[in-house]
């Protein structure tokens, strides 16, 4: 399949069209960000719709969840508001309460990782992302744990993030999708690629551990067809062959594995 490429350049592409402020983070910059956040704060919840429970089943929910039951403070989705960072409105930062980080846009992700650390009585919070957050903090909740502001450790920026509910990054399946049942199930290549297709019409992939999409799909006439958001409407076509436990999708082959190792 080994469309990761294409989503790295477009998450890219995304990025670099925003003016986002530097590491060098002055008062003026902080200033332009602040008036910009409650626009950026109001509309997190419009940008993003939570797909129906009802139709996407567990093994899909289960995929990058967040702990908010058990995981650490930051456990939940978070959206930049002010300082540093506060130009990428199109991205949420999911914290799965245990050490992924993962940047999403609409239905992609990047993955990375965090944590939580305490030396000399001093906390910090680390991550390591792609874009927007990136480095040591040290960190300050708000009283009812809604934001918190980071203070990057190295050249005293800060970053504020609000966090925002009610967000999916799985799409809202057809209601009558094209299946072919010999495709159901998960797959993976020898390099670490794996792909899983749902009968209810969702097809996940994941890339190296690295990157990850849910988009809708359809099945026919050996072809599958997948359509996914970033920011605009992507679909992408793959001719395909199942023969046993052995899939080749555009060439590529892919052996079949359990549900349980996608996780």
């Amino acid at each position: 399949m080994k469309k990761s490429f294409k989503i790295f350049a477009a998450i890219l592409t995304v990025s670099l069209a925003l003016p986002f402020a530097g590491c060098g983070n002055s008062s003026e910059s902080s200033a332009s960000s602040s008036s910009e956040s409650s626009q950026t704060a109001t509309t997190a919840d419009a940008e993003t719709t939570a797909a129906s429970s009802a139709k996407i089943p567990e093994v899909l929910t289960s995929l990058h969840s967040i702990d908010t039951e058990n995981g650490n403070e930051f456990a939940g989705t978070w959206k930049i508001v002010e300082g540093v960072g506060s130009k990428l409105d199109s991205f949420v930062f999911e914290f799965n309460g245990d050490k992924e980080a993962c940047l999403i846009i609409d239905n992609v992700g990047y993955i990375g990782t965090y944590s939580l650390e305490e030396t000399d009585g001093k906390k910090t919070f680390k991550t390591q992302l792609l874009f927007g957050l990136d480095g040591v903090y040290t960190y300050e909740f708000s009283s009812d744990k809604s934001s918190v502001t980071l203070t990057n450790t190295d050249h005293n920026s800060t970053t504020k993030m609000k966090k925002v509910e009610n967000v999916s990054c799985i799409p809202e399946p057809e209601a009558n999708p094209t299946i072919d049942e010999k495709l159901l199930g998960a797959w993976q290549s020898s390099e670490g690629d794996t792909v899983y297709f749902d009968k209810c019409g969702i097809m996940y992939s994941d890339s190296y551990g690295v990157q990850f999409t849910f988009s809708k799909y359809s099945a026919k006439d050996s072809t599958v067809t997948s359509t996914y958001k970033m920011k605009q409407e992507t679909t992408d076509t793959y001719s395909y062959s199942v023969s046993g436990d052995t899939l080749k999708l555009n060439d590529y082959e892919y052996n079949k594995i359990s549900v349980d190792e996608l996780a």
